[in-house]
């Protein structure tokens, strides 16, 4: 009789489990269906509102982009000096581990670089300012 009481006990708290988790999924659904609804007719009306915000980011924006390329340059070639230095010696490994490193950061030059040419066209009188004070 003690395991019917256990197993009952399980049950019910396995009902009572999934009418949570159903209720914080509905909970959770009616707020993003909210938010969509929200975010749609704000977007519509007020899309001129919220470019001019983005752009008054964008020199910040630029200048952090600039400094991540060149930090990413800058490790590339003292990494790529020390892949050339292990060729001539016996790490196989360790110059393939190398070869790793140094595309992940042509990768996020790369990134970079496609973000903040993004960024100019998308804010043509924002960049202006943003080269000048770079």
């Amino acid at each position: 009789m003690g395991t019917r009481i256990r197993s009952s006990e399980l049950a019910t708290r396995g009902v009572a489990v999934a009418a949570i988790c159903g209720a914080v999924a509905l909970g959770t659904a009616g707020a993003a269906f909210a938010a969509a609804t929200t975010s749609a007719s704000g977007t519509a009306s007020g899309s001129n509102s919220t470019a001019p915000a983005r752009c008054g980011r964008a020199p910040g924006a630029l200048a952090r982009l600039a400094r991540v390329e060149s930090a990413a340059a800058a490790r590339a070639g003292k990494l790529r000096a020390t892949e050339s230095r292990l060729r001539g010696s016996d790490h196989p490994r360790r110059t393939a581990r190398l070869g790793r490193r140094i595309a992940r950061l042509q990768r996020i030059q790369t990134r970079a670089k496609n973000r903040a040419g993004r960024i100019e066209a998308r804010c043509p009188s924002g960049t202006t300012s943003g080269s000048t004070s770079s």
